[in-house]
């Protein structure tokens, strides 16, 4: 990748290379489970955040959607699987409302899927949440980021980050 900070030509820049194997320019990449791109916003890598947890409650359906299944064990599955897929790295990323709000209505479809409830049955999120005893996103985002900042605050003075 290759960030343009002066407005520079790219053509110019020689690319880099390995075994004089040219490596290609990309926009972005993903990097420890995070989109990385030049621009400072965070919309793909909340799409991406929102695919990885679809494919982590694709493959826990089974157990996600059975209906003889007690809503106890779904919950556990959700908050142990696929949640954390959803909110992975986000205790260090700028969130904007409507970002938080995209999180929300992503868990929010698939807590209605999993209790068998559609949008036209007219019951209300907070019910379903109850049923699942599930916090809401932006209060989950406030603690995780509250226990990472925790960290930062325990470290040495010396530590090497610093």
């Amino acid at each position: 990748m290759y960030c343009n900070f002066s407005n520079a030509n790219a053509n110019v820049i020689p690319c880099p290379s390995i075994e004089s194997n040219p490596l290609k320019r990309v926009e972005e990449f993903k990097y420890l489970g995070s989109i990385v791109a030049p621009k400072a916003c965070i919309e793909r890598d909340i799409q991406n955040r929102t695919q990885t947890a679809w494919l982590k409650w694709r493959s826990l359906s089974g157990i996600i959607c059975d209906s003889r299944m007690p809503f106890k064990i779904k919950a556990n599955v959700y908050k142990r699987a696929v949640r954390p897929a959803l909110l992975y790295g986000s205790e260090c990323c700028p969130m904007r409302k409507t970002d938080e709000q995209k999180l929300q209505v992503t868990e929010m479809k698939m807590l209605r899927w999993s209790g068998g409830v559609s949008r036209t049955d007219k019951i209300r999120n907070d019910y379903i949440r109850g049923s699942f005893k599930v916090a809401m996103v932006h209060e989950k985002l406030r603690e995780i980021r509250l226990r990472w900042y925790g960290h930062v605050m325990r470290r040495d003075d010396d530590h090497m980050t610093i």
